[in-house]
């Protein structure tokens, strides 16, 4: 008798509890939000800093996960889902910082290899302004370009690195347009293994994140504009989809890994 009160007791609780739950992960991501868009529109200041002084905010990135649609437009989609052959997508980067943009691709469990910078794009330029989108791949001029999801069923990892500095470790700028230049078999630049590890073990720091649950959202006009005229967003504009906050304005730098799953 005991136990079935207990259990009928804990069956009443159970919704409670979940939504105590709810409303606390709600006001956390609400307060993820906050904290990302409220330089939106502000000049944030980086390179004005004297020396050795402390970051003026915890460095934060957003994406959103676009897919193009079979009417050839882009919607939100949750990159939890599954996707297909022959599907199609595109990422949204946004940084509250001006910084450094990196983006590695992993297939299963395979070597990682550099995406971004790219040494055929603006001489392999990385810089990135704070809250500016910035798309991977991009879709201006010369070409509408998407990732591809074809092939057997695998689960691509691709690791979106912002820092406030250049990553020595890494190539980028004329050091990667000379690497490729001399070793064009060897591009996109794949990171040494003792590189790869440093850099995972560099992004382990301590770090709040927000997951939006609206997708099928077809994007925006406002956020095109922006794409097309190296515009910045403003605290309005439509917040990326997932945004990770470093909890610490000492973290020079963040990773975010997204993985797409498809059969």
């Amino acid at each position: 008798m005991r136990i079935r009160i207990f259990s009928l007791t804990l069956t009443t609780a159970l919704p409670l509890v979940m939504a105590l739950q709810a409303q606390t992960r709600q006001r956390n991501d609400d307060t993820v939000v906050r904290s990302f868009v409220i330089t939106r529109g502000t000049e944030v200041v980086t390179k004005k800093q004297k020396p050795g002084s402390r970051p003026a905010c915890p460095i934060g990135i957003g994406y959103t996960v676009f897919k193009k649609g079979e009417n050839g437009k882009a919607a939100r989609v949750n990159p939890a889902r599954e996707f297909q052959n022959g599907d199609k997508v595109r990422f949204v980067i946004e940084s509250n910082t001006d910084g450094f943009l990196y983006i590695f691709h992993q297939e299963n469990d395979g070597p990682p290899k550099m995406l971004f910078p790219d040494a055929r794009l603006k001489w392999g330029d990385n810089r990135i302004e704070a809250h500016g989108q910035y798309e991977a791949p991009s879709s201006q001029a010369p070409g509408d370009w998407w990732f591809n999801i074809v092939g057997p069923a695998a689960t691509e990892r691709f690791y979106l690195v912002v820092s406030r500095t250049r990553l020595p470790s890494l190539r980028s700028g004329e050091r990667l347009v000379a690497y490729c230049q001399q070793n064009p078999q060897a591009c996109p630049w794949r990171p040494p293994d003792a590189t790869w590890k440093q850099l995972l073990a560099q992004a382990t720091t301590d770090t709040r994140e927000s997951r939006s649950q609206s997708f099928g959202d077809m994007q925006n006009e406002i956020a095109q504009k922006t794409i097309r005229r190296d515009v910045k967003l403003q605290p309005g504009d439509p917040a990326p989809s997932l945004i990770k906050i470093n909890s610490s304005a000492a973290a020079r730098m963040i990773m975010s890994m997204v993985e797409i799953v498809h059969k």
